[in-house]
């Protein structure tokens, strides 16, 4: 398609405008110059440099938007909602520490659910796999990864009692310090459990048993990174500008 022009004063339209319009003889050179300025503006070549340039930095954004919101969202798809972060600092726990008794130890973790279930309606929609033995009656139920580990950290600390030193008894000075440094390593260990919030949902696995954890996929650091880290510390420390 030729480019076309609107007639000024003094123009007239003839048979070479529609073959030649920016060659009219009518035209001024002053006016023929500007309107071939301009047309140079516009030449395809810079057009469509200048769309792609605008389509590679539209697709930038929604790459950059995507990306953020699929960092975001729970990994892998699951039915959990979002659970927002907060600081927490870790601290000795008074009403974890010289328990004595079975009773006791059932009391300091009365405050956490250690024995939450979830169902979930449409489990493939999540990659979860179809149950029916957790819960009697009830199909397709799951655990909060969260909630099963402080359960088996809960059973580890009634377990503390039947060690040498512990339960109260008055043993070897060796063996109550072993007791209340398990008992230190269990109240650490609890706060670190809250603090991941592990939202992953756990059924049961192939075995005999119904809830061992076992065969369910987390999301979970990068060990290789994690060492990594140390020796990043290492390298720059002040002993190693």
């Amino acid at each position: 398609m030729e480019p076309s022009y609107q007639l000024v004063a003094g123009d007239e339209p003839n048979a070479n405008s529609r073959k030649r319009p920016f060659q009219n003889p009518n035209l001024t050179t002053s006016t023929s110059y500007k309107i071939t300025s301009a047309l140079q503006y516009f030449h395809p070549f810079a057009f469509f440099s200048l769309l792609g340039i605008c389509l590679l930095e539209a697709s930038t954004i929604l790459f950059l938007v995507r990306s953020y919101s699929d960092a975001s969202q729970p990994w892998p798809a699951s039915p959990v909602p979002p659970i927002p972060w907060i600081s927490r600092n870790f601290t000795r726990t008074a009403t974890m520490t010289n328990l004595t008794s079975v009773a006791e130890v059932e009391a300091a973790w009365g405050a956490y659910e250690t024995t939450a279930f979830v169902h979930v309606q449409r489990p493939e929609l999540y990659s979860l796999p179809p149950n029916k033995d957790v819960l009697a009656g009830t199909a397709n139920v799951y655990m909060l990864s969260v909630h099963h580990q402080l359960h088996c950290l809960k059973q580890l600390h009634v377990a503390t009692l039947h060690f040498p030193g512990g339960n109260g008894q008055q043993n070897h000075a060796e063996d109550s310090e072993s007791v209340r440094h398990m008992e230190h390593c269990v109240d650490y260990l609890r706060q670190a459990i809250l603090c991941a919030g592990d939202a992953t949902l756990e059924g049961p696995d192939p075995g005999k048993r119904t809830l061992s954890g076992y065969g369910t996929t987390h999301q979970c650091r990068k060990w290789d990174g994690l060492n990594g880290l140390e020796t990043w510390r290492l390298l720059n420390s002040p002993q190693n500008p």
